[in-house]
């Protein structure tokens, strides 16, 4: 195991249990279901409760490139029926240059039925400016100033958005949200703040623009090997300190009404390898086992723009997680979640699975690296 998870998160709070079920109670629904207890009761295994598997892929806004499509439609095609929950920024749309129309069509060509959609909100120049508002070229996640040759096409995913006063979220929130529903994704009910820095005011935010679930909660050792040596780390371990692998959704504070926490509590495969998730689970089972009236949700990210390198991952681990919760009895299934159902789009219905070229307007790979080299790390260094 890596030693971040090792040393620490072996047990399960018993106000995560409790919040979990008031979460129930608003009313979450499954999707299709992937594995069974039958075959375990044919070995004599009597089941052992259940998790629910919640598949969530963060569409940063960077670019829309054909091989991290083509990655997603492979993987559309492999898990069938299963849903995703994507979450979509609005900067495709926004940015100069931008031809809607291929954009929305690049995106859907990853969806299928029964998939939920959402919102990324980044701290991107093109939204905000959409939305009238002054861009902050500063701080960024690497504690740096974005230069003007950094946005020389679109830039800010690494910058915070919580740097915005409140009157200034709304506006960005309107704007976005507004986006994504004029090109047909439906108006978003749920929302994940790049760097997961969702503080009380983008929270409060989120909630007038009509949000009912926020997915930017993350264990903050998770990410401590990538990003410890940078203003990120410790943005998100002042907000998230005590989120742990195992934090199960919870209400946000009661100052924001209506509001549910789903926790992207496992930071993203792009963070863990396929061996420490496992055992991560493993834990989860565990604690199913010991209570077998509790149902755990358990989440899975992956990023659109590095989805060529995630999704031969996320495959091996989803049939990981199908053995081990076989061999328990755990009922294993997949979560969606109210509101967010994907709008059928009847003018997409003949589209092609293989789309060839990516639209003008993607980006470089970042806008801005940090000035410190990181400690060998693969794939990105934070999102």
């Amino acid at each position: 195991m890596h030693p971040m998870v090792a040393k620490k998160y072996r047990c399960f709070t018993g106000a995560g249990a409790s919040l979990l079920a008031g979460v129930l109670g608003l009313g979450l629904v499954l999707g299709a279901l992937t594995a069974r207890a039958a075959g375990a009761a044919e070995r004599g295994v009597t089941p052992a409760g259940s998790i629910k598997l919640l598949v969530l892929v963060d569409w940063e806004g960077r670019d829309l490139a054909p091989y991290n499509l083509a990655a997603l439609t492979a993987l559309r095609q492999t898990l069938g029926d299963v849903p995703l929950t994507h979450l979509l920024s609005p900067a495709y749309f926004t940015r100069a240059g931008a031809d809607s129309a291929t954009v929305k069509r690049l995106i859907r060509s990853a969806m299928r039925p029964g998939d939920a959609v959402g919102l990324t909100l980044g701290g991107w120049k093109s939204l905000v400016e959409t939305a009238g508002v002054i861009f902050r070229s500063s701080p960024t996640f690497w504690g740096e100033t974005l230069r003007p040759q950094d946005c020389a096409v679109d830039c800010g995913l690494d910058l915070p958005v919580n740097i915005y006063p409140e009157p200034e979220l709304d506006r960005l929130f309107a704007v976005a949200t507004t986006t994504l529903e004029k090109n047909g994704f439906g108006r978003p009910q749920g929302v994940l703040t790049e760097g997961w820095l969702a503080s009380h005011a983008v929270l409060a935010a989120a909630a007038r623009a009509g949000m009912r679930y926020d997915f930017s909660a993350v264990a903050p050792e998770l990410i401590a090997a990538r990003a410890k040596q940078y203003p990120l780390y410790q943005w998100v371990k002042s907000l998230w300190s005590a989120v742990t692998p195992h934090t199960q959704p919870f209400a946000a504070p009661a100052a924001v009404a209506g509001l549910t926490e789903i926790p992207q509590s496992l930071a993203a495969l792009d963070y863990l390898a396929v061996a420490e998730l496992g055992q991560i689970f493993d834990e989860y089972v565990e604690q199913v086992k010991k209570e077998p009236s509790h149902t755990l949700i358990f989440p899975l990210v992956i990023y659109q723009e590095t989805a060529s390198q995630t999704v031969p991952l996320l495959t091996d681990l989803l049939g990981t997680l199908r053995r081990h919760a076989a061999q328990a009895g755990i009922t294993l299934t997949h979560l969606t979640l109210p509101g967010m159902e994907l709008p059928d789009d009847p003018t997409l219905q003949n589209m092609p699975v293989a789309l060839q070229q990516a639209p003008t307007n993607s980006l470089p790979v970042k806008a801005s690296q940090p000035t410190v080299t990181p400690p060998q790390v693969m794939g990105p260094m934070a999102h």
